[in-house]
C-alpha cells in the first residue's frame, strides 16, 4: 500500500497530511496510527514553518507500507535541513525529538530538495478477544 499526497505549504497542511493516513487504520494498530499521525504532522509542520516555501511550492507526503515496516517521507524544495533549530518562541522545537522517540529510524537527505524520512517497524493489529461472562462455561465441540 502506498499513499502519496501533494500539499500546499499552508497552515492547513499538517491536518490534511494526518487525514491522508486514514486508510492505514486497517493495517496498523490504533496506537501505531496515532504515532504515525504525530510524526507526519511534525514533519509537515517543519516544512511549512522552516523550508521557506512560496505559494507555488509544494510539500509531498509519501507513506509506504512494506511487509515489516511503514516508511514516511516528507519532501519539499526548501533550503535544507538544520538538525537543531531554534524554536521561534525561544528554546528548541519539539518536532524532531518527537520523531526521534517514536520512529525506529529516521534521517534527512538534502540535495536540490529536502527529504526527511522515518521508518516504523510494523506492529500487527491485535485481534479482538471475545470475552466470556464470568460463571459461564466455554462452549466447545461436544
Amino acid at each position: 500500500m502506498e499513499i502519496v499526497r501533494v500539499l500546499e505549504p499552508a497552515p492547513t497542511a499538517p491536518g490534511h497530511a494526518r487525514q491522508s493516513l486514514m486508510s492505514l487504520s486497517r493495517t496498523v494498530s490504533p496506537e501505531q496510527l496515532d504515532e504515525l499521525r504525530l510524526v507526519v504532522s511534525e514533519l509537515v509542520t517543519n516544512s511549512v514553518l522552516h523550508a521557506g516555501l512560496g505559494e507555488r511550492d509544494s510539500i509531498t507526503l509519501s507513506v509506504e507500507v512494506l511487509s515489516d515496516s511503514v516508511r514516511v517521507e516528507v519532501v519539499d524544495g526548501g533550503h535544507g535541513f538544520d538538525e537543531v533549530s531554534e524554536h521561534p518562541l525561544g528554546g528548541l522545537g519539539w518536532g524532531l525529538p518527537i520523531v526521534d522517540q517514536l520512529a525506529d529510524r529516521w534521517g534527512a537527505e538534502c540535495t536540490s530538495e529536502t527529504k526527511v524520512w522515518a521508518e516504523f517497524a510494523l506492529r500487527p493489529r491485535r485481534r479482538a478477544r471475545t470475552s466470556i461472562p464470568m460463571g459461564q462455561p466455554e462452549s466447545g465441540p461436544d
